[in-house]
């Protein structure tokens, strides 16, 4: 079975590194979410070059605070607990932010 090693993060947002056998890369990705972990990056070692980049969502790249996401999903609760349309009070929050990552 190849190996492949891979860069994930916990859920606390901290980098976990390492390395795994499994029979291709979306087997990586499901062995490791299913230990809580959110993969970043997998390639295969010994042989393959092949590498997959795994883009993060804006909200979980550096530039967005834990305080400013939770203001964020506070207000999108209150607007969506009001009747407004997801992607409508979506829009409307991404107006008023300041903060140019989690505006993306």
């Amino acid at each position: 079975m190849p190996k492949f090693s891979y860069s994930a993060k916990d859920s606390k947002g901290k980098e976990v590194k390492g390395s795994i056998e499994a029979a291709n890369p979306t087997q990586v990705q499901e062995l490791l979410r299913k230990q809580g972990l959110f993969v970043t990056k997998v390639a295969a070692t010994g042989g393959m070059n092949k590498n997959i980049e795994i883009k993060l969502p804006a909200w979980m790249r550096p530039g967005v605070k834990t305080k400013d996401l939770c203001i964020l999903t506070r207000q999108l609760a209150t607007l969506v607990d009001s009747g407004l349309p997801l992607v409508r009070g979506l829009r409307i929050l991404q107006k008023q932010t300041r903060n140019q990552t989690l505006k993306d």
